[in-house]
Protein backbone atom coordinates (compact mmCIF):
# COMPACT_ATOMS: atom_id res chain seq x y z
CA UNK A 1 0.00 0.00 0.00
CA UNK A 2 2.38 2.76 -1.16
CA UNK A 3 1.65 6.47 -0.67
CA UNK A 4 3.35 9.33 -2.52
CA UNK A 5 2.96 13.09 -2.16
CA UNK A 6 4.68 16.48 -2.27
CA UNK A 7 5.60 18.37 0.90
CA UNK A 8 8.08 21.22 1.24
CA UNK A 9 8.68 21.07 -2.54
CA UNK A 10 9.93 17.50 -2.37
CA UNK A 11 8.43 14.08 -3.03
CA UNK A 12 7.93 11.93 0.05
CA UNK A 13 6.65 8.41 0.20
CA UNK A 14 5.48 5.78 2.63
CA UNK A 15 4.90 2.10 2.08
CA UNK A 16 4.17 -1.11 3.94
CA UNK A 17 7.52 -2.44 2.73
CA UNK A 18 9.14 -0.16 5.37
CA UNK A 19 11.77 1.27 3.03
CA UNK A 20 13.62 4.18 4.61
CA UNK A 21 13.36 6.32 1.48
CA UNK A 22 11.24 6.33 -1.68
CA UNK A 23 10.70 2.67 -2.50
CA UNK A 24 10.04 1.17 -5.93
CA UNK A 25 6.33 0.90 -5.09
CA UNK A 26 5.99 4.62 -4.31
CA UNK A 27 7.98 5.55 -7.41
CA UNK A 28 5.69 3.37 -9.53
CA UNK A 29 2.65 5.19 -8.11
CA UNK A 30 4.29 8.56 -8.83
CA UNK A 31 5.04 7.58 -12.43
CA UNK A 32 1.46 6.43 -12.90
CA UNK A 33 0.31 9.78 -11.54
CA UNK A 34 2.51 11.62 -14.04
CA UNK A 35 1.13 9.54 -16.90
CA UNK A 36 -2.45 10.29 -15.85
CA UNK A 37 -1.85 14.01 -15.36
CA UNK A 38 -2.48 14.07 -11.62
CA UNK A 39 -2.31 17.57 -10.10
CA UNK A 40 0.05 17.27 -7.14
CA UNK A 41 -0.64 19.21 -3.96
CA UNK A 42 2.32 20.95 -2.36
CA UNK A 43 1.04 20.42 1.18
CA UNK A 44 0.38 16.68 1.27
CA UNK A 45 0.09 14.94 4.62
CA UNK A 46 1.51 11.39 4.80
CA UNK A 47 -0.63 8.72 6.47
CA UNK A 48 1.78 8.43 9.39
CA UNK A 49 1.25 12.12 10.24
CA UNK A 50 -2.55 11.93 10.47
CA UNK A 51 -3.72 12.37 14.06
CA UNK A 52 -5.57 9.40 15.54
CA UNK A 53 -7.48 8.99 18.78
CA UNK A 54 -6.17 6.93 21.66
CA UNK A 55 -8.77 4.24 20.90
CA UNK A 56 -7.71 4.10 17.24
CA UNK A 57 -4.07 3.78 18.26
CA UNK A 58 -4.93 0.99 20.71
CA UNK A 59 -6.87 -0.93 18.07
CA UNK A 60 -4.12 -0.41 15.50
CA UNK A 61 -1.62 -1.86 17.96
CA UNK A 62 -3.89 -4.85 18.57
CA UNK A 63 -4.29 -5.50 14.84
CA UNK A 64 -0.52 -5.28 14.34
CA UNK A 65 -0.09 -8.09 16.87
CA UNK A 66 -2.41 -10.45 14.99
CA UNK A 67 -1.40 -12.91 12.32
CA UNK A 68 -2.82 -12.20 8.81
CA UNK A 69 -5.12 -15.23 9.11
CA UNK A 70 -6.53 -13.94 12.40
CA UNK A 71 -7.19 -10.50 10.88
CA UNK A 72 -8.89 -12.09 7.86
CA UNK A 73 -11.09 -14.30 10.04
CA UNK A 74 -12.19 -11.37 12.20
CA UNK A 75 -12.99 -9.22 9.15
CA UNK A 76 -15.00 -11.97 7.46
CA UNK A 77 -16.93 -12.75 10.65
CA UNK A 78 -17.85 -9.10 11.13
CA UNK A 79 -18.70 -8.59 7.43
CA UNK A 80 -21.14 -11.50 7.54
CA UNK A 81 -23.02 -9.79 10.40
CA UNK A 82 -22.80 -6.21 9.06
CA UNK A 83 -23.82 -5.55 5.44
CA UNK A 84 -22.47 -2.00 5.51
CA UNK A 85 -19.07 -3.24 6.64
CA UNK A 86 -19.23 -6.01 4.03
CA UNK A 87 -19.83 -3.43 1.30
CA UNK A 88 -16.85 -1.38 2.54
CA UNK A 89 -14.62 -4.48 2.47
CA UNK A 90 -15.71 -5.45 -1.05
CA UNK A 91 -15.23 -1.89 -2.28
CA UNK A 92 -11.74 -1.67 -0.81
CA UNK A 93 -10.90 -4.96 -2.54
CA UNK A 94 -12.35 -3.80 -5.86
CA UNK A 95 -14.91 -6.61 -5.78
CA UNK A 96 -18.19 -4.68 -5.83
CA UNK A 97 -20.17 -5.35 -8.98
CA UNK A 98 -19.65 -2.52 -11.45
CA UNK A 99 -23.35 -1.95 -12.13
CA UNK A 100 -24.57 -2.06 -8.53
CA UNK A 101 -27.84 -3.57 -9.82
CA UNK A 102 -28.17 -5.94 -6.87
CA UNK A 103 -27.75 -3.03 -4.43
CA UNK A 104 -30.42 -1.06 -6.29
CA UNK A 105 -32.79 -4.03 -6.04
CA UNK A 106 -32.11 -4.40 -2.31
CA UNK A 107 -32.77 -0.71 -1.76
CA UNK A 108 -36.04 -0.80 -3.70
CA UNK A 109 -37.23 -3.69 -1.52
CA UNK A 110 -36.29 -1.90 1.69
CA UNK A 111 -37.96 1.29 0.46
CA UNK A 112 -41.23 -0.58 -0.13
CA UNK A 113 -41.10 -2.19 3.30
CA UNK A 114 -40.24 1.07 5.07
CA UNK A 115 -43.07 2.86 3.24
CA UNK A 116 -45.49 0.45 4.93
CA UNK A 117 -44.10 0.96 8.44
CA UNK A 118 -47.32 2.61 9.60
CA UNK A 119 -49.69 0.23 7.86
CA UNK A 120 -51.93 -1.74 10.24
CA UNK A 121 -51.01 -1.81 13.92
CA UNK A 122 -47.76 0.00 14.63
CA UNK A 123 -45.83 1.80 17.35
CA UNK A 124 -43.48 4.77 17.26
CA UNK A 125 -40.57 2.33 17.63
CA UNK A 126 -41.54 0.84 14.26
CA UNK A 127 -41.04 4.25 12.63
CA UNK A 128 -37.68 4.68 14.34
CA UNK A 129 -36.50 1.22 13.27
CA UNK A 130 -37.68 1.85 9.71
CA UNK A 131 -35.80 5.14 9.57
CA UNK A 132 -32.56 3.69 10.92
CA UNK A 133 -32.81 0.86 8.43
CA UNK A 134 -33.32 3.34 5.61
CA UNK A 135 -30.25 5.35 6.65
CA UNK A 136 -28.08 2.23 6.79
CA UNK A 137 -29.28 1.02 3.39
CA UNK A 138 -28.49 4.43 1.89
CA UNK A 139 -24.91 4.13 3.16
CA UNK A 140 -24.65 0.64 1.65
CA UNK A 141 -26.02 1.92 -1.66
CA UNK A 142 -23.45 4.73 -1.71
CA UNK A 143 -20.63 2.23 -1.26
CA UNK A 144 -21.42 1.05 -4.79
CA UNK A 145 -20.62 2.97 -7.98
CA UNK A 146 -22.74 6.12 -8.25
CA UNK A 147 -25.60 6.09 -10.73
CA UNK A 148 -28.61 8.24 -11.58
CA UNK A 149 -30.83 5.32 -10.55
CA UNK A 150 -29.23 5.34 -7.08
CA UNK A 151 -29.68 9.10 -6.82
CA UNK A 152 -33.36 8.85 -7.70
CA UNK A 153 -33.89 6.09 -5.13
CA UNK A 154 -32.28 8.17 -2.39
CA UNK A 155 -34.56 11.06 -3.37
CA UNK A 156 -37.55 8.74 -2.92
CA UNK A 157 -36.12 7.64 0.44
CA UNK A 158 -35.87 11.27 1.59
CA UNK A 159 -39.54 11.83 0.77
CA UNK A 160 -40.60 8.58 2.44
CA UNK A 161 -38.70 9.49 5.59
CA UNK A 162 -40.03 13.04 5.56
CA UNK A 163 -43.54 11.62 5.62
CA UNK A 164 -42.75 9.11 8.38
CA UNK A 165 -40.82 11.65 10.45
CA UNK A 166 -44.05 13.53 11.06
CA UNK A 167 -44.94 10.81 13.56
CA UNK A 168 -41.69 11.46 15.45
CA UNK A 169 -42.39 15.19 15.55
CA UNK A 170 -45.79 14.41 17.08
CA UNK A 171 -44.26 11.95 19.58
CA UNK A 172 -41.66 14.34 20.97
CA UNK A 173 -41.77 12.89 24.51
CA UNK A 174 -41.95 9.24 23.47
CA UNK A 175 -39.39 8.98 20.68
CA UNK A 176 -35.91 7.55 21.21
CA UNK A 177 -34.28 9.23 18.20
CA UNK A 178 -34.67 12.63 16.57
CA UNK A 179 -35.83 12.85 12.93
CA UNK A 180 -32.45 14.39 11.99
CA UNK A 181 -30.66 11.17 12.94
CA UNK A 182 -32.14 9.64 9.80
CA UNK A 183 -32.58 12.79 7.73
CA UNK A 184 -28.93 13.79 7.93
CA UNK A 185 -27.43 10.52 6.58
CA UNK A 186 -30.03 10.51 3.80
CA UNK A 187 -29.10 14.09 2.90
CA UNK A 188 -25.40 13.18 2.98
CA UNK A 189 -26.01 10.17 0.72
CA UNK A 190 -27.85 12.41 -1.75
CA UNK A 191 -25.13 15.08 -1.67
CA UNK A 192 -22.42 12.46 -2.14
CA UNK A 193 -24.14 10.94 -5.17
CA UNK A 194 -24.62 14.39 -6.73
CA UNK A 195 -20.91 15.03 -6.29
CA UNK A 196 -19.79 11.63 -7.56
CA UNK A 197 -22.00 11.94 -10.65
CA UNK A 198 -20.45 15.31 -11.41
CA UNK A 199 -23.80 17.11 -11.62
CA UNK A 200 -23.47 20.80 -12.41
CA UNK A 201 -24.66 23.47 -9.99
CA UNK A 202 -27.90 24.08 -11.87
CA UNK A 203 -29.00 20.45 -11.76
CA UNK A 204 -28.07 20.06 -8.09
CA UNK A 205 -30.03 23.23 -7.30
CA UNK A 206 -33.04 21.96 -9.24
CA UNK A 207 -33.05 18.60 -7.49
CA UNK A 208 -32.59 20.15 -4.04
CA UNK A 209 -35.29 22.76 -4.67
CA UNK A 210 -37.73 20.06 -5.81
CA UNK A 211 -37.08 18.00 -2.68
CA UNK A 212 -37.46 21.02 -0.40
CA UNK A 213 -40.79 21.80 -2.01
CA UNK A 214 -42.06 18.28 -1.33
CA UNK A 215 -40.70 17.92 2.22
CA UNK A 216 -43.10 19.05 4.94
CA UNK A 217 -40.70 18.54 7.87
CA UNK A 218 -37.43 20.08 6.64
CA UNK A 219 -35.81 16.67 6.24
CA UNK A 220 -33.29 17.96 3.69
CA UNK A 221 -30.34 19.88 5.16
CA UNK A 222 -29.58 22.51 2.50
CA UNK A 223 -26.34 23.51 4.22
CA UNK A 224 -24.88 20.14 3.28
CA UNK A 225 -24.86 21.27 -0.37
CA UNK A 226 -23.06 24.58 0.20
CA UNK A 227 -19.91 23.48 -1.61
CA UNK A 228 -21.90 22.21 -4.61
CA UNK A 229 -24.17 25.24 -4.75
CA UNK A 230 -21.70 28.04 -4.07
CA UNK A 231 -22.88 31.08 -6.00
CA UNK A 232 -26.34 29.62 -6.62
CA UNK A 233 -29.71 30.17 -4.99
CA UNK A 234 -31.93 27.46 -3.51
CA UNK A 235 -35.22 28.08 -1.76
Amino acid sequence: MPWIGVADRDFIGECDCDASDLCAHAVAVALTGFEQGVAWSGIATPPSAVAVSAEQARLAEAVARLAPRQVADLIVAHAVRDRLFAAAVLRAAGMLESSGEAALGDFRLVLREVSNATTGRWQISDVETAGQRLATEAEILCAHPASVAALELVEKAILVWDDLSGHLHDAYYDRRIDPEEVGYPLTEAHRTLCEQLGLDRAEVAERVTTLIGRCNYDTLDVEAYSDLLSGGNVG
